[in-house]
């Protein structure tokens, strides 16, 4: 670049009659050409170091317009946590704490989600084992957007009992809808009194299983257990296992001693785990009952047909006499009359009588005489 041009555009910059814009691109040209810069690439680096670029011809130039914030509620990791969130179990009494765990699981998709709430805490001021973060967090960085969108989440979780309930009073105090909504549920559905805490004491005692499986006294104790834990009394897993082993019926005390055993020796055993053997050992008794009760079944139906002569059995047939001579249940021909002696209950070949004449169609042996059809005619 000459140094004429140099002149004519420190010249132009001083007058001050140029924008400051261009007076900017006409500095970074000049500084750019001194350090060895072509002048055309010169002024496509100023030009987008200056936040536009060169024109082509024929075409308006460029302003460079600053990204739209997009909106939390079109995020694809919302969108997922809002359908996991709409299939969690809804809230309702007695089931705080497992719903406040798992609501936070899917909180945990939505970037910022955790750190914005402010009521990370269990009720009455209980801290989960394991747990290092404080009851309370700071709300910096407050998200009206976001808050508005995870209270919409909520309420997708929430029953339809408390769902009615907890909207009109967070509607009557105002204030960021997520933390109004879950201070509202909590009054509801946390209870931490003492009193609390004797009664599901008093129901965990009177637990014990009737005609019930064991699936259905394992669900029982652990409404229970999770009803202690929005009491703020944390049950751990021995006591739970003990409080199972407790409930059950006779059949399953040879398992019972056995699990019993192994917590004697310190060995872990949860919950579920117990559960899980105790079904297993209700299987098995479950199984062999019915099979005492289907050998008893044959026996009782063996013995049956063994007493059973059938027709023509000695004294218990329908035809007594020769031809029921202690048949003993074995089956009898119970077709037309024999060919040979006219009597029901055997074939010819069978007759216990002897053969007589062919040419005699009828043998009456009522009166001891044996008289063909001729004779009879004859005699009448």
């Amino acid at each position: 670049m000459s140094s004429d041009t140099h002149e004519a555009m420190e010249g132009a910059a001083s007058a001050g009659a140029v924008p400051d814009m261009v007076r900017l691109v006409m500095e970074q040209i000049q500084r750019r050409t001194r350090e060895g810069t072509p002048l055309d690439d010169a002024l496509k680096e100023a030009l987008v170091s200056a936040g536009g670029r060169e024109p082509f011809r024929g075409e308006t130039p460029y302003v460079q317009v600053p990204p739209v914030k997009k909106s939390i509620v079109d995020t694809s990791a919302y969108q997922l946590a809002y359908r996991a969130a709409s299939n969690l179990p809804k809230l309702e009494q007695g089931t705080y704490s497992t719903w406040l765990y798992r609501f936070k699981s899917h909180l945990a998709l939505i970037p910022k989600a955790v750190e914005h709430l402010t009521w990370l805490e269990y009720p009455g001021n209980f801290i989960a084992p394991g747990w290092t973060m404080p009851s309370v967090l700071p709300s910096s960085g407050y998200d009206p957007e976001l808050d508005h969108a995870l209270g919409t989440m909520m309420v997708l979780t929430i029953g339809p009992k408390l769902q009615t309930s907890a909207m009109r009073e967070a509607r009557k105090q105002g204030g960021d809808l997520l933390t109004t909504m879950h201070a509202v549920l909590k009054r509801r559905v946390c209870n931490t009194n003492p009193s609390t805490r004797l009664r599901v004491e008093e129901k965990l005692s009177k637990v014990r299983q009737s005609k019930e499986s064991i699936q259905k006294i394992g669900d029982t104790l652990g409404a229970l257990f999770e009803e202690a834990e929005n009491a703020g009394w944390e049950i751990d897993e021995v006591s739970q296992v003990l409080y199972l082993l407790k409930a059950i019926i006779e059949p399953y005390h040879s398992r019972r001693s056995i699990m019993l055993d192994s917590l004697d020796k310190g060995e872990p055993l949860t919950f579920q785990a117990a559960l899980d053997k105790l079904k297993e050992e209700e299987e098995l008794f479950n199984s062999r009952t019915e099979s005492d009760v289907s050998a008893t079944a044959r026996a009782t139906t063996k013995d049956t047909h063994g007493n059973n002569k059938g027709v023509g059995g000695g004294g218990g047939g329908s035809g007594g006499g020769k031809g029921g001579g202690g048949g003993g249940g074995k089956h009898r021909y119970n077709g037309p009359g024999c060919w040979n002696c006219g009597k029901t209950g055997h074939h010819k070949h069978q007759c216990p009588d002897k053969a007589v004449d062919p040419d005699k169609t009828h043998t009456n042996k009522g009166g001891g005489n044996k008289n063909t059809s001729g004779d009879s005619f004859k005699s009448q």
